[in-house]
């Protein structure tokens, strides 16, 4: 008989900045638990769809509101939006039946955090940055378990529920091997490399500096592009040999 399954619901998305960690926990886990179980709810638009898919787990979409600092009209309507989120997230969780939700942050966690609290279902909340966004001081006070990158976060939640664990990395970025790199990318051996990357989906405003001073920059060094989807230039693909541009990299 096999063992009872576990089936853990990672949320998080918009950017890739709260994902990444937990797709080290869920490598991690597997490699523990082969009978483990996970489903990923994030954006419908964000880019963590390709590689939450592409670590093999299951992906469900929910809209929830944004509580964006530079639009203060908008809070206005955003709590009637989360109780709506908040409904819907219910009802997915409700079809999910999971043991356990995980989050590292972003504001599509904040509904599924509100319904797992409801549901009487474990919230573990992981704070990646030293700085604490808003939506884990929304989700904080409820989850049973609060991990922390950084030792200066431990007074930030209750010292009972909260401990320190580091960087969570995926296994595979250990692997990474700077001969085949330059190989795939046809980089100089006789010069540094650099990586240019503005945060999960990209950054539209260095995308348009490094289309001017990357003529300068490859005469010392290559340069490795990743632009975000949708926010390639064609000044970017034209600088010369060594800066290779990417929309994307999983």
């Amino acid at each position: 008989m096999n063992p009872p399954e576990h089936h853990i619901v990672f949320t998080g998305g918009g950017t890739l900045g709260p994902v990444t960690p937990l797709l080290a926990v869920a490598a991690e886990w597997r490699k523990r638990d082969p009978h483990v179980k996970f489903t990923w709810i994030g954006t419908p638009d964000g880019p963590e769809r390709l590689v939450v898919e592409s670590a093999k787990i299951p992906f469900r979409a929910l809209s929830a509101p944004k509580f964006d600092r530079t639009r203060p009209w908008m809070w206005f309507i955003a709590p009637i939006q989360l109780i709506v989120s908040t409904i819907r997230a219910g009802r997915m969780l409700a079809n999910l039946e999971p043991t356990m939700i995980m989050t590292a942050g972003a504001y599509v966690s904040v509904p599924i955090a509100f319904a797992a609290v409801v549901m009487r279902i474990p919230l573990w909340v992981h704070q990646l940055d030293v700085v604490v966004g808003l939506a884990n001081k929304l989700m904080a006070p409820f989850a049973k378990r609060v991990s922390v990158t950084w030792e200066e976060n431990s007074a930030s939640f209750g010292a009972q529920k909260t401990f320190v664990v580091g960087a969570m990395i995926r296994p595979f970025l250990r692997l990474g091997d700077a001969q085949m790199a330059r190989e795939l990318f046809g980089l100089s051996v006789l010069k540094p490399t650099v990586l240019v990357i503005g945060g999960g989906t990209g950054s539209a405003r260095m995308n348009e500096r490094f289309s001017v001073i990357g003529p300068e920059l490859i005469r010392h060094t290559n340069v490795i592009h990743i632009t975000g989807r949708g926010k390639m230039l064609s000044s970017l693909e034209i600088i010369g040999d060594g800066y290779v541009t990417r929309e994307f990299i999983g």
